[in-house]
């Protein structure tokens, strides 16, 4: 469905400068997994057995969220569907805005992450925080560059589940550019979460991340420069979707 929200086109003012390419990491770590969901597979317990995906019958209300607390939905079934979900909100909380404002990070953060691994992931998106305010994409935020970065989540597998532990990779694309240095581009990852059930919900308890797959663009594709990118763009609306 569609999101109440545009696709993120954030500031406004046009900046200058040579056009600049910034790293699939420090993409990635703009828009860590990210949004918007298009299923390509099937649920799988690991195993020969085989659970539907949990946008099929209904299947999503019943899993969860059944609400949301510090910007965080929370209210997971005990189920391999209410583990993916968790996962996929999870997902979309790291690549959020809030997670660019100290006070915004540190609660969601706490909310859906267990006690023993919120300090390291705060620790961690600091870094990455860091790292964004340092180049060229922080210094076009800064001097009013309007800037998208856009996340899509393409496909999960449920690697591991017990019902107190579940492990779930999610397969990402992030694009991200602006009017100013940065060139419009586009990272891949496959990230792989951690979640443990804890105080009757799932919590986020691990997290790495693996570039790729990464595939190619066919020969002869004409790339959009950065201006004309942005304003097409921003004409656009996000859609929001659960595996």
């Amino acid at each position: 469905m569609a999101d109440e929200n545009d696709v993120r086109v954030v500031a406004s003012a046009p900046g200058g400068g040579g056009v600049r390419r910034v790293s699939a990491m420090a993409i990635l770590a703009v828009v860590a997994a990210l949004l918007i969901g298009v299923l390509l597979g099937r649920l799988t317990a690991g195993g020969d057995e085989a659970t539907p995906a949990p946008d099929q019958g209904g299947q999503a209300s019943a899993a969860g969220p059944a609400r949301s607390a510090n910007g965080v939905p929370i209210g997971y079934a005990r189920s391999r569907a209410g583990a993916v979900l968790a996962a996929t909100n999870f997902v979309s909380v790291l690549s959020s805005p809030a997670m660019l404002d100290d006070a915004q990070r540190a609660a969601a953060i706490r909310q859906m992450a267990t006690s023993a691994f919120a300090p390291r992931l705060l620790t961690q998106t600091a870094a990455a925080n860091r790292q964004l305010a340092a180049g060229p994409l922080g210094t076009g935020l800064r001097q009013g560059d309007a800037t998208v970065f856009q996340g899509a989540q393409l496909g999960y597998r449920l690697v591991d589940f017990s019902g107190e532990r579940a492990t779930v990779s999610v397969w990402t694309v992030a694009i991200i550019g602006n009017t100013g240095a940065v060139a419009p581009q586009v990272g891949w990852q496959t990230n792989t979460f951690e979640l443990v059930w804890q105080d009757g919900d799932w919590r986020l308890d691990g997290y790495r991340g693996r570039p790729g797959p990464t595939p190619g663009t066919p020969e002869g594709t004409e790339l959009t420069e950065g201006p004309e990118f942005v304003e097409r763009v921003r004409q656009l609306r996000g859609y929001r979707n659960v595996p």
